[in-house]
């Protein structure tokens, strides 16, 4: 039986042990609380094929400011690329490669694809859409968003993007 997340999208590689430790990851992301990395260490400590919780791993630390958190993105990466990937994902692992390669641009561009294809996607996707144009250039932001937001303004989901990029 696959496990599929809060979103009804399926993590392949995740056992439910490792997905509510995803899920804690998640939460505690989206809220700036306690420590998302010791949770998704959790998560792989129980599904190490788990793919989407090597990707949130890398996007942690592609996120923070550690001048150690890159070679630990480029292993989540370079373990992902080894697992069985679903279309989500596969994207996901792309982005992850992108930023860990300095390209924040064509990064930001696949995550708009996803964000597009898979309009609930969670945290780790709007913050990535976000952080490939935050260095100096804040404004660069809105194309990302606009381009999301018209694939999607007609339609109950559109709000719910909306929110999700803007919080």
């Amino acid at each position: 039986m696959s496990v599929k997340d809060d979103f009804g999208y399926t993590l392949t590689g995740a056992t439910a042990a490792g997905d509510a430790h995803y899920e804690t990851a998640l939460r505690r992301l989206q809220c700036y609380i306690s420590n998302p990395v010791a949770s998704i260490d959790e998560a792989l400590q129980t599904s190490p094929g788990f793919l989407m919780a090597h990707g949130l791993k890398a996007y942690l630390h592609l996120l923070g400011t550690e001048p150690n958190a890159l070679p630990v993105a480029r292993e989540c990466c370079g373990a992902a690329k080894q697992l069985p990937a679903d279309a989500r994902a596969s994207g996901h692992v792309q982005a992850v490669g992108q930023l860990v390669a300095g390209h924040r641009h064509a990064a930001g561009r696949t995550l708009e694809d996803i964000s597009i294809v898979y309009p609930c996607a969670p945290s780790p996707c709007r913050r990535g859409i976000k952080s490939t144009s935050l260095p100096g250039y804040p404004h660069a932001a809105r194309p990302h968003c606009a381009r999301v937001w018209e694939h999607s303004k007609n339609s109950r989901i559109g709000e719910v993007v909306w929110r999700r990029l803007f919080g």
